[in-house]
């Protein structure tokens, strides 16, 4: 089974649209659909009608509860404005839909079981650690699962055992430990060389 795994898209529909149609037989959604970008609407809309699997993200769970997502100091003042605009600009049944978006998921691939979620077992949503944390000893003993897939750090990559074929990365006692890969969409950006910006002057007025 081929599986194509994307995260972060953060209301980027050009960069997503050029995510090729490749012959695949499931689409994952790491989460964080929305902020940040000016397609909110049509992110969710592509991601509902074409993913097998998805989770929340901090900006999802954000926008469909009027909470903060928590981000980092230099994205305050930006994930506040395109939060306001995307809870402005989605539906009722779309900020519903994000609501509804489960924090983790965890499935079996043939003999292969996968624990998906946006940022760290222990806190689905909110917790950073950036892919060489030594914190990731402790999130992979507390799940059952040979492939912990995770997002929200924009960096892609995969870590692992030596037996694996990958860097080696966090063990766990007496076992091997999961593989770990961090998906997003930056590559997509660079691909596309395009991020929308022509809506967000007209329609954020950035205090």
């Amino acid at each position: 089974m081929k599986i194509a795994i994307v995260s972060d898209i953060h209301a980027n529909l050009a960069a997503l649209r050029t995510f090729p149609e490749l012959d695949i037989d499931e689409l994952w959604c790491v989460g964080d659909l929305v902020d940040y970008g000016p397609r909110p609407r049509e992110v969710v809309q592509e991601i509902r009608g074409r993913a097998n699997l998805i989770v929340s993200g901090n900006h999802d769970y954000a926008a469909g509860y009027g909470e903060d997502p928590r981000c980092s100091v230099s994205y305050r003042r930006l994930a506040a404005e395109t939060l306001r605009y995307t809870r402005e600009i989605c539906s009722e049944d779309e900020l519903k839909f994000l609501r509804g978006l489960p924090r983790s998921q965890q499935k079996v691939v043939g003999t292969t079981r996968f624990h998906v979620v946006h940022a760290t077992p222990s806190n689905p949503l909110f917790a950073y650690c950036s892919e060489k944390s030594a914190a990731w000893t402790s999130e992979v003993e507390g799940i059952d699962a040979d492939v912990l897939v995770v997002g929200h750090t924009h960096t892609p990559s995969a870590w692992g055992s030596p037996k694996q074929g990958v860097p080696p990365h966090a063990t766990r006692s007496g076992r091997m430990a999961p593989f770990l890969c961090t998906s997003t969409a930056t590559q997509l950006r660079k691909r596309s060389q395009t991020f929308e910006r022509c809506l967000l002057p007209r329609q954020i007025k950035m205090r």
